[in-house]
């Protein structure tokens, strides 16, 4: 129960937010197709491996969702840390979610 809880809150907290930063912040900023393609594939990955580390470890799904949703680490940097194959993804798209782009 506590897993699918801590699967609930990543999703909550870390998925859905890059989702809609995805489609609404990149699109603004008119970032490459890409760019775009590589984020989405990234969140499906994510979506795709996270449960299965909430499962294995609650209490750091918790701790992750609780800092994405206080603001202390942005959802980015939380799907990096937990799914390395994202970070070329997460650094191509930083210029354009910062408004850099």
């Amino acid at each position: 129960m506590l897993t699918d809880f801590a699967a609930w809150l990543l999703s909550v907290f870390v998925l859905q937010p890059m989702q809609a930063e995805i489609t609404q912040t990149l699109a603004a900023a008119q970032a490459p197709a890409a760019v775009l393609s590589e984020m989405r594939t990234c969140v499906d990955v994510a979506a795709s491996r996270l449960p299965a580390l909430a499962s294995e470890s609650w209490g750091w799904a918790v701790g992750e969702a609780v800092q994405v949703g206080l603001g202390i680490k942005s959802a980015e940097a939380a799907v990096a840390a937990a799914v390395p194959e994202c970070s070329a993804a997460i650094a191509a798209a930083a210029p354009y979610l910062s408004g850099e782009g």
